[in-house]
This record gives C-alpha cells, sequence and structure tokens, in this order.
C-alpha cells in the first residue's frame, strides 16, 4: 500500500501552497512536497521528516514562478539603444524598452527613418512598449507579439471562456441538428410528392394504354 503523507512543519502547509511529487528515496513513500515561492530555488527535497528546503536567489538571479528547479534563471540584459525599466529584482526578471528615437523590430531597437529633404513630419514616430508582465496569479495564454500585448488569464478566467465557449459551440450545434432535421424532413415530403405524382401519372399512362389495347382487340 502507497502511503501519501504531506511534509508538515510548524503551522504546516498552506491551503494554496503549490506542492509537487515526489519519492522517498529511503522509504519509498510518495511524499507531497512544498514549491519553492517566487525568488528563491530548490535547495533540498523534502523527506518524510523534513520539509523542502529553499535558498534565495543571488544577485543577478532570479525565479518567477513557484519552483523545484535547482538553479534560479539568469536575469536579461538590456541590448543597444535599450533603456532599463524595471532592474531585475530575484522575482521579475529584467524590463527593457527602446530608447527615444527608436523602435522595437522583432530582435533589435532600429531608429526612426528619417524625412528627406523638402518632407516634414507627417506622422511621429512612437516607441514600443515593453509586453506587460502577467500577475503572480495569472498565466500566459498568448504571448505578445509586434501588434499586440501579451495576454494573461488567472485560471478561473480560463475555465470560464472555456465553459462560455464549450455553450456556445453546444447551441450552434443544436441549431445546425434542428436545421438539417427540417431541411432533411423538407426533401422527403418533397420527394414523396414526387414519386406520387410519377406514380400517378404512370397508372394514368397504363390505364389509357389498357384501354386503347382492349378497344383495338376485336
Amino acid at each position: 500500500i502507497t502511503l501519501l503523507l504531506p511534509v508538515l512543519s510548524g503551522a504546516g502547509l498552506a491551503a494554496d501552497d503549490p506542492t509537487y511529487r515526489r519519492t522517498d528515496p529511503v522509504t519509498g513513500q510518495q511524499l507531497q512536497c512544498k514549491s519553492c515561492p517566487p525568488g528563491t530555488r530548490l535547495g533540498a527535497h523534502c523527506t518524510s521528516s523534513r520539509e523542502t528546503d529553499c535558498v534565495a536567489c543571488g544577485p543577478g538571479l532570479f525565479t518567477k514562478f513557484w519552483n523545484y528547479i535547482p538553479n534560479c534563471l539568469r536575469c536579461g540584459a538590456c541590448s543597444d539603444h535599450q533603456r532599463v525599466v524595471r532592474p531585475c529584482n530575484g522575482t521579475v526578471n529584467t524590463v527593457c524598452e527602446c530608447e527615444a528615437g527608436f523602435f522595437w523590430d522583432e530582435h533589435f531597437c532600429r531608429r526612426h527613418s528619417e524625412c528627406k529633404p523638402g518632407h516634414g513630419v507627417k506622422a511621429s514616430g512612437v516607441s514600443c512598449v515593453t509586453h506587460s508582465a502577467c500577475k503572480t496569479d495569472e498565466q500566459l495564454v498568448l504571448p505578445g507579439s509586434r501588434w499586440h500585448d501579451n495576454v494573461c488569464a488567472t485560471c478561473d478566467q480560463v475555465t470560464q471562456k472555456a465553459m462560455a465557449q464549450t455553450t456556445t459551440l453546444r447551441t450552434i450545434v443544436t441549431a445546425q441538428t434542428s436545421t438539417l432535421i427540417t431541411i432533411a424532413t423538407a426533401q422527403t415530403t418533397t420527394l414523396i410528392t414526387i414519386v406520387t405524382a410519377q406514380t400517378s401519372t404512370l397508372i394514368t399512362i397504363v390505364t389509357a394504354h389498357t384501354s386503347t389495347l382492349i378497344t383495338i382487340a376485336p
């Protein structure tokens, strides 16, 4: 029998703390270990007698989400013609944006075009804004691009959206099914009418021929 033993210390695991499962290499028991919070990394897995050991990320390193990875991630550095909007702080990576007079083009900042002699500025260039960072209770649903920002949502929002789409799909399927049944019924009725009319015509033709044959016969 496999026992699931939550690893507790002090007041125990909080209800909302993310956890992960692991097999104790000594006892073979399945343990529910607490993950490490943002800004920390895994120092040592939990055991049947000790909870997870988490270590704070050092300078220039970060972790954005709850995790059980052995190493923190290295902070990013702004590239040419970029400036720091928000420095890396252990839980969020460095946020950069293009300097004035430049705009973001896929992989680097490009300088705005200059007007030729005899031409004036019709519309001033706008520096691109760095994609918004998802909040701690949100997940990235759609990565940002040149045309739109990151799309973030909580688990509840994603579930509600999925349920709404499922309901809409059911409504569409039901409506289309009803339409198909109506069309099939109408076509069947038309076919019966055509067959009945053709049968009546055929009977009339046969009857007329039979009458003609009877008249001709001596």
